[in-house]
């Protein structure tokens, strides 16, 4: 795993010894002076290996993200019909059996090691959905688990943020309980699928965004402020350095294509 770490050049102890460039360094997180610099991952260079900016990127991943909630909606059309769950009425007797023998299989098994999954219960109950591609639907409780979260704001639990709901799979349902739940899972499904905060674009854009203004910062304080990615659990290895543009000309197209073991100083 790779981390950003933002540097400049101290007097004394180097307190990044993984870079070995001549000098001693001193060091600020991302995001944070509390954390140490090993504590969060890094989209630097991630889009070295493509050559592609990251506007194109985004407009991939929109594409992708249009295609998402596109299912969404293809899924719900589906799974509402009653045609279609009278169709596969038969498929989820099916199920109920081998979810029936698999349950009673794993109450009886004391050790669940290579044996157990290679068993051919276990295989017949876990790869059922995957042998009927026309069931594979998220909002058909008959066959698939559901969760959605949920925010909480309660002082009585000032600690808990957000609280996710699990529902199994339900192979035995009627189908006016089923009809009600894909009425109430779906709008779930395509706020999850719409409302992605933690998504590669965001992300990505958002470290950018913080070391931007934090070199800015740290450029108030030292002539020169570097910008490097280090590997997680490997010895000190050898950067090379490099004089790059002033802060004000650093883009997330430099950020992206940024290349590993190469120490970027930036200046006013």
């Amino acid at each position: 795993m790779c981390h950003s770490v933002l540097l400049f050049e101290v007097e004394g102890e180097n307190r990044v010894p993984e870079i070995l460039i001549g000098k001693s360094l001193g060091y600020e997180s991302v995001d944070s002076e509390e954390l140490d610099y090993w504590d969060a991952s890094t989209f630097f260079g991630c889009l070295k290996g493509r050559k592609i900016s990251f506007e194109e990127y985004e407009r991939e991943y929109r594409k992708k993200e249009e295609m998402r909630i596109e299912k969404v909606h293809e899924d719900y059309r589906k799974a509402i019909r009653k045609d279609y769950f009278d169709a596969t009425a038969e498929i989820a007797r099916e199920y109920a059996e081998a979810s029936e023998v698999y349950e009673k299989y794993e109450k009886e098994t004391k050790k669940h090691g290579k044996d157990f999954y290679r068993n051919p219960i276990y295989r017949n109950w876990h790869d059922f959905v995957q042998r009927h591609p026309e069931i594979d639907n998220p909002l058909d409780i008959r066959f698939n688990n559901f969760y959605y979260e949920e925010l909480v704001d309660d002082p009585k639990r000032p600690n808990v943020k957000m609280v996710s709901h699990f529902y199994d799979a339900n192979p035995k349902v009627d189908y006016e309980t089923y009809r009600e739940f894909v009425e109430f899972s779906y709008p779930k499904l395509l706020q999850r699928t719409k409302e992605n905060p933690e998504s590669d674009v965001e992300a990505i854009r958002h470290e950018y965004q913080t070391i931007f203004r934090q070199i800015k910062a740290l450029l108030e304080k030292h002539e020169r402020v570097g910008l490097a990615c280090l590997s997680e659990n490997r010895p000190p290895l050898r950067y090379l350095e490099r004089e790059f543009k002033k802060i004000v000309d650093f883009t997330i197209d430099d950020f992206v294509t940024f290349s590993y073991r190469i120490v970027y100083w930036f200046r006013k």
